[in-house]
């Protein structure tokens, strides 16, 4: 019997982008993935994780409950990979360690990745070649955002005079309300606070709020306008619900100080 290990290839850049798209947003499912990186052919994408499934650099998270709820696998980065990337790339060692987990966390924490995945996809359509955008696990070493870090953390690209340029957004589904008000408190008192200023933008960024609901949306509003007519500065704090962000309409989002008109992100 022969007991050598067999040969491996070493990674391809397509494998290595995979596996750095996975660290962006910690689980990624075989559609999504296809949707994030462009490309028309889904089996081409089915075969890059599966091939890495079999290399042992991803897990998979799939049991007969997300079969019967109609759900995709998703995959997560197993400690091989996690050495991978620690070793290829300047990536937090903090951040990549706590990827070491994947594989115990709830299917709740693991959805509200994948909605942070649809919603980067959404804005990907909605504005193409206008962002640049950065998940929470890309902005490990930069001490001057919020902490809890936001979802995501948009940068424009070319903004015109006067306009913003910078976004945080979070996303909410099946949150407490209190939960989204404590976190519209943050916001302002970090706007308040000289910690932005130590960025290239002494402007504090709009704040984007996915919303699970109608009725927490209209509730934010109004708590938010209250807050910022108390705040001596002033932030722009934006609304939508979660799910029209996965859409292809970028008119989805509500000044709280004008939650009539629907806006888009230039605002």
């Amino acid at each position: 019997m022969n007991n050598q290990p067999k040969y491996r290839r070493p990674l391809n850049p397509n494998q290595l982008k995979t596996l750095q798209l996975i660290f962006k947003f910690r689980y990624i499912t075989a559609p999504l993935l296809t949707q994030a990186i462009n490309k028309k052919a889904r089996r081409t994408t089915q075969q890059t994780l599966q091939i890495l499934e079999e290399q042992k650099y991803l897990g998979k998270r799939y049991n007969a409950n997300h079969r019967l709820q109609g759900k995709q696998a998703a995959y997560y980065l197993l400690p091989k990979a996690v050495h991978e990337l620690r070793d290829r790339y300047n990536f937090n060692k903090t951040i990549l360690n706590s990827m070491l987990r994947n594989y115990s966390l709830s299917d709740s924490f693991i959805e509200h990745h994948l909605d942070i995945l649809r919603a980067y996809i959404g804005l990907q359509r909605q504005y193409p070649n206008t962002f640049h955008i950065f998940t929470k696990y890309e902005l490990g070493d930069f001490d001057y955002f919020l902490k809890p870090l936001p979802d995501l953390y948009l940068h424009q690209q070319k903004a015109e005079p006067g306009k913003p340029r910078e976004f945080l957004l979070d996303l909410y589904a099946d949150t407490p309300l209190f939960v989204v008000k404590r976190r519209v408190d943050a916001h302002i008192k970090h706007s308040e606070s000289e910690d932005w200023q130590t960025t290239t933008s002494s402007d504090y960024p709009t704040v984007l709020i996915g919303c699970p609901n109608a009725r927490i949306e209209a509730n934010i509003q109004t708590y938010a306008t209250r807050k910022l007519d108390q705040s001596e500065f002033d932030i722009t704090i934006l609304t939508s619900s979660t799910k029209a962000m996965f859409g292809t309409s970028a008119r989805i989002w509500s000044n709280t100080t004008l939650p009539e008109e629907l806006l888009t992100l230039d605002l």
